[in-house]
């Protein structure tokens, strides 16, 4: 849009020839420096989650994770430039581009670096806003599209670049019905790739297909517990006597309002084991817990609790138990 005349949807076919021409192996590098800056991003706002008002006391390790994040996001704008870069060679010259892909100016990073941090800030403070995705999606897309025309050091040029070029609403128009195919595509494929590995490793026996396959349900206990974090989850107690029933709901009730903000069940029959979004077995002896769980009927409940992917935490006896 920006070295050519193009109409909106002629973009697409330039884009879907350019890439075709680049995917291997530049598709490739992209894949590869990406992936970790997600998984570290992912991996971090988890570590937030599990900690909450503890955070504070685990400043070295939440440092330590952030530092390989921040790691990550250089390497993934580096190959997001290759990858760019490598598209560009390809529209040109009309042939899969070569080792000259990875001859990036340390200007052109440097700027691009810069206005990727600042739009990738924006999408955390405005993901909560439904338009948002979109703009933060049209502003990253022109300023890839511009990144190699940044090829001196500027805190301002590439700001006037990105609005000069966002101004233009065929430009914009056709960067949105580019990532829409994008998307949808990129979606067909992976779900076929862990479709067919499913069955690969199904197949070849020592795999937990059932188990692997709830774990990465959007159904999985363990996310909804996440997600539910601000609704005040419901974490159960296994009692194994009356007496163990009221200390546990008394002390576990405090503990968990003050440090999770979880409401505290005691959990000694199946129905109210069904209730519980996690669970934890206490400490105590262990012989005497599963001769009382069994007393109840619950220990045939509380494998099939474990199985379906329900977060447990089982504590000295409670381990044993488990």
């Amino acid at each position: 849009m920006i070295r050519a005349p193009l109409s909106t949807t002629a973009v697409l076919d330039e884009a879907a020839d350019s890439v075709r021409l680049a995917a291997a192996p530049w598709a490739g590098v992209l894949i590869v420096t990406s992936l970790p800056y997600r998984f570290a991003q992912a991996i971090f706002v988890d570590r937030l989650l599990d900690l909450g008002g503890d955070a504070a006391h685990y400043l070295n390790y939440l440092s330590m994770v952030a530092t390989f994040t921040m790691i990550a996001f250089v390497v993934s704008r580096w190959g997001r430039l290759v990858f760019a870069r490598a598209i560009r060679i390809a529209a040109e010259s009309g042939e899969a581009p070569r080792r000259d892909a990875l001859r990036v100016s340390p200007a052109v990073f440097l700027n691009y670096l810069y206005i990727s941090s600042f739009t990738e800030f924006l999408s955390v403070m405005t993901m909560i806003v439904c338009i948002a995705p979109a703009l933060v999606t049209m502003l990253s897309g022109i300023a890839i599209g511009s990144a190699e025309l940044n090829d001196h050091p500027s805190i301002a040029a590439p700001f006037r670049r990105i609005s000069r070029y966002g101004r233009e609403l065929k430009t914009s128009a056709a960067l949105m019905l580019i990532f829409g195919c994008a998307l949808a595509v990129a979606a067909i494929n992976v779900g076929a790739a862990f479709g067919i590995g499913w069955w690969l490793a199904g197949a070849a026996g020592g795999f937990d297909a059932h188990r692997w396959s709830i774990l990465l349900s959007v159904g999985n206990h363990r996310a909804v517990l996440k997600m539910r974090h601000f609704s005040e989850p419901a974490v159960g107690v296994l009692a194994s006597s009356m007496r163990k029933v009221r200390q546990s709901a008394k002390y576990k009730e405090q503990q968990y309002r003050k440090r999770m903000a979880a409401q505290a069940r005691t959990a000694t029959l199946p129905a109210e084991l069904a209730d519980c979004d996690g669970l934890i077995i206490p400490g105590g002896e262990s012989t005497t817990i599963g001769k009382v769980a069994r007393a109840y009927g619950l220990m045939e409940p509380l494998r099939e609790y474990a199985r379906a992917g329900h977060p447990v935490w089982g504590t000295c006896a409670g381990m044993i138990l488990l």
